[in-house]
């Protein structure tokens, strides 16, 4: 089963949607302007699995705005970049500071993100398709965390994030289509 995730307050993440609907993709969730998108993502990605046959994920597509260790699911005017966990980044995977309740914030995060261990398959892959992620130290320690969380494949790019079947990138130029892509396995 294939889970496509988009934040539609994103016009790459808005465009990639109305791809994915216009092939009839069938497991597309969209999150729209919101706090707590983390959050929120995993629910449906975990109510999306436990409605397919076999209760598991074999691939699940992110899309939306992105930087350097960084991947955006439910921007709006109410969430200034990653705050209130409207993303994922790795300055929130890794924050030692306590919330409210004495509990470390980066290890609140890794949890609420570990609960997705459960719905992907063994030899399954996360794919972060936001512009950039994967690019410099930030973004390679981004997805080494990510891998060792989900125990799978995390793949993201260098470059724009490509729509699906459109062949273009952000901006419409062709040339984003020469993209690079890093992978980070588990362990």
């Amino acid at each position: 089963m294939e889970v496509h995730v988009c934040d539609v307050n994103d016009r790459v993440g808005l465009a990639s949607h109305k791809a994915l609907a216009a092939q009839n993709k069938r497991h597309v969730i969209e999150l729209h302007g919101m706090s707590n998108g983390v959050t929120a993502m995993v629910e449906k990605v975990v109510k999306e699995a436990a409605n397919s046959p076999t209760g598991m994920i074999d691939k699940l597509a992110i899309w939306g705005h992105g930087g350097s260790g960084s991947v955006g699911l439910s921007r709006g005017e109410e969430s200034a970049r990653n705050a209130d966990w409207a993303g994922i980044d790795i300055e929130n995977l890794i924050d030692p500071t306590l919330d409210a309740d004495g509990e470390g914030k980066g290890e609140r995060m890794r949890a609420t993100l570990r609960k997705l261990w459960d719905v992907l398959s063994w030899g399954g892959m996360v794919e972060l398709r936001g512009c950039d992620v994967a690019k410099g130290v930030r973004g390679q320690q981004f997805l080494t965390v990510l891998a060792t969380i989900w125990e799978v494949r995390v793949r993201a790019g260098l470059r724009h994030a490509v729509r699906p079947q459109l062949g273009l990138g952000g901006d419409g130029s062709r040339s984003e289509t020469r993209h690079e892509r890093h992978h980070h396995l588990p362990g």
